[in-house]
């Protein structure tokens, strides 16, 4: 009679009287018996890790190249933009030194030497 008894417990610290009573220990619970992998599966691993490097190496490379060629683009198209705006200026030669002194703020600050 003793046996069919079950432990008379009190309310629980955390007033959850719902939760089930564990018939076992926590640490029993996640004890998990570790297999050892065999020595081709291993160097399959291995391989397949190195692969997956290499993979991945080649992907940064190429965007890097990509990035670099797109700089390249955009440096020459600058470039060949302001040669363009030059080419196109209208100029005016001026070869009397005094009329500089002549000219007013506003178009002292147009002028450019070249």
């Amino acid at each position: 009679m003793a046996a069919r008894i079950s432990k008379v417990r009190g309310i629980p610290k955390s007033r959850r009287e719902w939760k089930s009573v564990s018939k076992q220990p926590a640490r029993a619970k996640f004890q998990v018996k570790a297999w050892k992998k065999g020595f081709k599966r291993l160097e399959q691993e291995r391989k397949e890790k190195l692969m997956r490097k290499l993979f991945l190496k080649e992907l940064s490379e190429e965007k890097k190249k990509k990035v670099e060629m797109e700089r390249e683009r955009k440096r020459s198209n600058k470039k060949r933009k302001e040669d363009n705006e030059r080419k196109s200026e209208v100029v005016q030669l001026i070869k009397n030194p005094s009329k500089i002194k002549k000219l007013n703020r506003k178009q002292l600050r147009q002028l450019a030497m070249r």
